[in-house]
């Protein structure tokens, strides 16, 4: 399961002041790109490089965490002393977990710098990469302060410097579909999906490894225990570490989203209780589908790929 879904309520931890040239809102409608980074991509997990302290990092890419994380262990590695004075607490299907704050003196992502950072730490488990654990992940603030072009299949993200404009000249070859948006008290860019004739809210989690949808959700959707109870049963694990209850995983005739349509999604079907979306869209439909995040435009724009 995605770090991200198991962070709402998280407070903001993290300023992020743009080195110049940094992502200030872009004058017209075509992007200007800050970086183009590599993404690494393993079990559904993906991957930026970082650079903290003139030292490489490596963090989970996660559009539905509220605030950039890193690991008690990367802190210890990097020589970064955190400060418990105002600790927080993040919350999750693996209970609560204490964090401080740590201020590196240099941060980039790829190669953009970034001054101004910090960052909550915790002793959090994340997902790994060839055997190593994340060091941290990169949440929505940070990420807000860019447009986002997310390539999983290309295995790129692009960070670009926004434009509030509802159609913007994308860098893409193929055709786009755009649906307007809103960011909610959590950084999720938020728009609706139609599952079974119903309209429900949902945002993009590239934390998560699988897509969910939540249990009210799915009875107003007319789909009763019963039916539930012949479902897979999957276990998710939360920020943590510990594993939490069985769920089910439901497969659904389609989700129509932005002018398009995603056919026989399965959703895990969980008690997700959040302010703002009864379904998260996880790394399996990125897959399928190129997405660009317009934070200040308030829209979000999906391709689908082979």
């Amino acid at each position: 399961m995605g770090c991200g879904l198991l962070q709402r309520g998280l407070l903001v931890a993290l300023a992020l002041a743009a080195m110049p040239g940094g992502p200030a809102v872009a004058e017209g409608c075509t992007p200007v790109a800050r970086a183009v980074i590599a993404l690494s991509v393993e079990h559904h997990s993906l991957f930026v490089p970082m650079t903290i302290n003139r030292t490489r990092a490596t963090f989970l890419l996660d559009t539905g965490a509220e605030s950039t994380i890193l690991s008690a262990d990367a802190a210890h590695r990097l020589g970064l002393a955190a400060h418990y004075t105002y600790s927080r607490a993040m919350l999750g299907f693996g209970g609560a977990v204490a964090t401080g704050e740590v201020h590196p003196d240099s941060v980039a992502v790829g190669s953009f710098g970034m001054s101004g950072f910090f960052a909550l730490v915790g002793a959090v488990r994340l997902p790994a990469l060839e055997g190593q654990p994340a060091d941290g992940l990169l949440g929505g603030d940070v990420l807000r302060g860019f447009d986002l072009d997310i390539d999983l299949v290309g295995r790129r993200l692009g960070l670009y410097a926004p434009v509030a404009c509802d159609d913007p000249a994308l860098p893409w070859g193929g055709a786009a579909h755009g649906t307007p948006a809103r960011v909610s008290l959590a950084r999720h860019l938020v728009f609706d999906v139609q599952i079974a004739g119903q309209t429900l809210p949902a945002f993009i989690d590239t934390g998560a490894q699988a897509s969910f949808i939540d249990a009210a959700a799915v009875a107003r959707l007319g789909v009763g225990e019963a039916a539930l109870r012949q479902d897979p049963a999957v276990s998710v694990r939360g920020v943590g570490g510990s594993a939490g209850n069985a769920m089910r995983q439901h497969r659904f005739d389609r989700l129509d989203v932005a002018g398009g349509a995603w056919i026989g999604p399965v959703l895990i079907v969980a008690p997700l209780r959040l302010p703002d979306a009864d379904v998260i869209l996880g790394a399996d439909f990125l897959e399928t589908h190129r997405v660009w995040f317009a934070y200040e435009g308030r829209r979000v724009f999906i391709s689908p790929q082979g």
